[in-house]
């Protein structure tokens, strides 16, 4: 049940961003605007997973979605934090999600930074997997939605 529910809401900002957009796509030729935005809101999830075979959790804030004008494409800012349980020391990351459900966000470190290319598995913000990579070196890393 809480499944459906996360992707009823999830759905239900995607529409919501859509129906804002054209609402206001006459109002955006007027003023030359290039984005339009949806009404404030923001989810926020937490996961826990592995990157490789090492344990990690992650919290991340799904932002306020934006349309680019003319393509109708749904951009969905994140950000949040990830950390490995060992060392449970947050490293922040920034990024965006699309209303086809490839994620994409990058944490910067000391030593270089780290991007996480994946996408969501089944339901739009519960599971997903892809890829890490940070100095040429690339491993698999799976989330999944704490319930």
């Amino acid at each position: 049940m809480k499944k459906i529910f996360k992707t009823l809401v999830f759905g239900m900002l995607f529409f919501a961003s859509l129906n804002l957009f054209s609402q206001s796509s006459a109002l955006s030729k007027n003023n030359n605007s290039q984005k339009t935005t949806t009404n404030k809101a923001s989810l926020k999830w937490n996961y826990s997973g592995t990157l490789s075979k090492y344990p990690i959790k992650a919290y991340i804030n799904y932002g306020e979605g934006t349309n680019s004008a003319g393509s109708g494409a749904l951009q969905v800012p994140i950000m949040g934090y990830y950390f490995y349980e060992s060392q449970n020391t947050k490293i922040p990351f920034r990024g965006s999600c699309n209303g086809a459900g490839i994620i994409y966000f990058v944490a910067k470190t000391s030593d270089g930074d780290e991007t996480f290319d994946g996408q969501f598995v089944e339901s739009m913000l519960e599971d997903f997997t892809g890829t890490w990579e940070k100095n040429g070196k690339t491993l698999n890393f799976k989330l999944k939605s704490r319930k």
